[in-house]
């Protein structure tokens, strides 16, 4: 038989305790490391989006673009004179423009220089839009088709509504609102 003292007991004791410890830290350090490294990776490439003489970050730039659209088209429905059919305009340029900024495969395909101007680097997006609509100061709508037709006299009564300039404006005012730090990270 084994004699048992209080030291081998103690002895025992921390060695068991030692034991946990170490399986436990075994078990909890691959998963923190990799937490560690999952933020850290997501930190280093997070990509920005090149807004003048800033950086912001893509993902909210877009969040925010996203989350405020409803509010300006309502503002500019009711505040700036635009019809419905210079709205439903705008959200197809907008719909547009935006399925390709968020291209995954072109991360770095846009930019907006110091001016406010969104340049293309793919050069599909410029300031022609796909609808081709004229419109009076009554807000009435022709085509373009139509509008060639007209005589050079009432020409002058009809101006073209710049779907993409508009869209344009409206991202340059998020991402100025952004560098001021008036809006909010997702």
């Amino acid at each position: 038989m084994k004699k048992f003292s209080h030291i081998n007991l103690f002895h025992e004791a921390i060695i068991k305790r030692a034991i946990v410890f170490c399986s436990f830290c075994l078990f909890v350090s691959p998963h923190f490391n990799l937490t560690l490294a999952d933020n850290l990776w997501a930190e280093q490439n997070k990509i920005m989006y090149r807004f003048g003489a800033f950086e912001l970050d893509k993902d909210n730039y877009i969040y925010n673009i996203k989350s405020n659209v409803y509010a300006y088209l309502q503002d500019r429905q009711i505040n700036g004179g635009w019809t419905n059919e210079m709205a439903k305009e705008f959200q197809d340029a907008y719909y547009y423009i935006i399925s390709r900024f968020e291209d995954p495969k072109q991360p770095n395909r846009f930019y907006t220089d110091e001016f406010g101007t969104l340049h293309d680097n793919g050069g599909e997006i410029g300031n022609g839009d796909l609808d081709d609509f004229w419109y009076d100061e009554k807000g009435n709508q022709i085509s373009g088709t139509e509008y060639r037709l007209l005589k050079d006299k009432k020409k002058t009564k009809y101006h073209q509504f710049n779907a993409n300039g508009q869209v344009v404006t409206y991202m340059k005012k998020i991402g100025d609102s952004l560098v001021k730090g008036k809006y909010f990270k997702k």
